[in-house]
């Protein structure tokens, strides 16, 4: 009996050898195909051989999809891409889509796939790359960083300008070596290829004041001549309600569309744009709200009143006004917080502020959003806000993150477009006629001149003069991506 026992166990474990052989035999078979294309792979990338080491990683790769073999295939498309960037681009690009999409939770592949998108400036698609593998899941420090400095990349636009007017409507003007003209926001190209000695903002439907040879011309987009005044503004507003205010001489008065002047010829140290029928202006210091008869809406005195870039003073019942030594945050008439100084009025709904000495950011109901910490803040437009370190400009963002580094002599606001006037040095050499007054800090300069004689009998010094000069100019600014 004993026997019998014994030997049905040895035959119950040799089956049971038998199927652990028969079961281990399949994946002994896989593992060593594998093997075998890895060990192949590896001699080729031994041998400098990269391509054919893809495609035998690709081969095991077929076998069994695996997160460390694309690593592998991942690091030979970068050797041939170093190789020869131009021939090995489209197949590296390729590759690394494919590992990010199938692995998205592995950083190395995330960012390789940034990178090769930045190589032709696609800040849009490494931008939505990276947000798709953090959607997934991905919260590597390393993903999270690229993401944010993707967003904010931006590049600078190689035109240069001496002065500028910010943008409005979709097209802001510039002026460059004395000439004024527009650029539209969307592709900044010259608006209609003219220019102009004065330029002045545009409203809603396209009419702007403009001048040439000696007079200004109200025209509308189709450049129909509306109105003409036979002299060149220092400064305009927008057209609206009819009316729009134009300095000359240094006062400013309202004119009609035909360029009458109303009011009376009233003039105003300032005056605002009309919107619903007022417009606030200020004349001996004093500032107040006058309707479109030129008369004060009410007999209310203000020491100054803050504008929204378009020169009105109100918009969706805000208003800022100060008076008793501060500025007033008034919404629905109601006032809702005060403050030492203020920034102009944005669409952003958050307002520069400042509280002591420092600046922040409070929302429309005066509530701070971003604690009083900057020497120096403008308000949001269209996402970030400028603040001063004390040197230079950088920007943040809605979180008080800083999006853009401090960098920049002077800022201005974010169009709808994500552009951004900033100013810099540049140092410029010129040789200029001996009495010829020139912009900017001279750093050097070289006499070649003489006295001559003139019909007078006086003596004057003539000849020229070599400069070098340091100018502050300015250029535009892109967000790659939608902020």
């Amino acid at each position: 009996m004993k026997n019998s026992v014994g030997i049905t166990v040895i035959f119950i474990a040799l089956i049971s050898l038998g199927w652990i052989s028969f079961l281990l035999t399949p994946k002994n078979k896989v593992e060593n195909e594998i093997k075998a294309h890895m060990d192949q792979a590896e001699d080729y990338i031994n041998r400098g051989l990269y391509q054919k080491a893809i495609e035998e990683y690709d081969a095991a790769n077929q076998i069994r999809d695996d997160e460390r073999i694309w690593e592998l295939k991942m690091d030979a498309h970068n050797s041939l891409y170093e190789w020869n960037s131009d021939d090995f681009y489209n197949s590296f690009l390729t590759a690394a889509e494919e590992a990010a999409k199938k692995y998205p939770m592995n950083a190395d592949f995330q960012t390789t796939l940034a990178d090769l998108y930045l190589v032709k400036e696609d800040y849009v698609s490494a931008y939505k790359s990276l947000s798709k593998a953090i959607e997934f899941g991905n919260k590597d420090q390393k993903v999270l960083d690229y993401r944010f400095k993707v967003k904010y990349a931006f590049k600078l636009e190689v035109p240069t300008y001496s002065d500028y007017h910010s943008c409005l409507n979709g097209s802001f003007s510039v002026c460059k070596r004395g000439e004024w003209f527009y650029l539209t926001a969307s592709d900044l190209t010259n608006e209609s290829g003219k220019v102009y000695d004065f330029t002045g903002p545009i409203n809603r439907d396209g009419l702007r004041l403009v001048s040439f040879e000696g007079r200004c011309f109200l025209m509308n987009s189709k450049s129909v001549i509306q109105g003409i005044e036979k002299f060149i503004p220092e400064a305009s507003g927008i057209f609206a309600d009819g009316l729009i205010p134009i300095k000359y001489e240094d006062k400013y008065h309202y004119y009609d569309i035909l360029g009458d002047v109303q009011f009376d010829k009233e003039s105003y140290d300032y005056a605002g744009s009309f919107s619903n029928g007022t417009a606030a202006v200020c004349k001996d210091n004093k500032w107040f709200i006058i309707d479109k008869n030129g008369e004060a809406v009410d007999d209310k005195i203000y020491d100054d009143v803050v504008l929204f870039l378009d020169g009105t003073y109100t918009k969706d019942n805000v208003k800022i006004f100060k008076y008793s030594g501060k500025y007033h945050l008034i919404v629905k008439d109601e006032e809702r917080a005060e403050f030492d100084d203020v920034d102009i009025l944005t669409n952003d709904g958050l307002i520069a502020v400042c509280v002591n000495g420092k600046w922040g950011f409070v929302n429309l109901e005066g509530e701070m959003k971003i604690e009083p910490k900057y020497l120096e803040a403008k308000s949001f437009s269209n996402g970030l806000a400028a603040v001063y370190n004390g040197t230079d400009w950088g920007f943040i963002n809605k979180d008080g993150e800083l999006a853009i580094d401090y960098q920049f002599l002077d800022v201005d606001y974010f169009d709808n477009c994500r552009n951004c006037l900033v100013a810099s040095y540049i140092e410029d050499q010129m040789v200029v006629p001996y009495d010829e007054p020139v912009d900017g800090e001279i750093l050097e300069a070289e006499y070649d001149t003489r006295l001559e004689r003139q019909e007078d009998g006086s003596v004057q010094v003539v000849g020229t003069k070599t400069l070098t000069v340091r100018i502050k100019i300015w250029q535009v600014i892109t967000i790659y991506n939608e902020i």
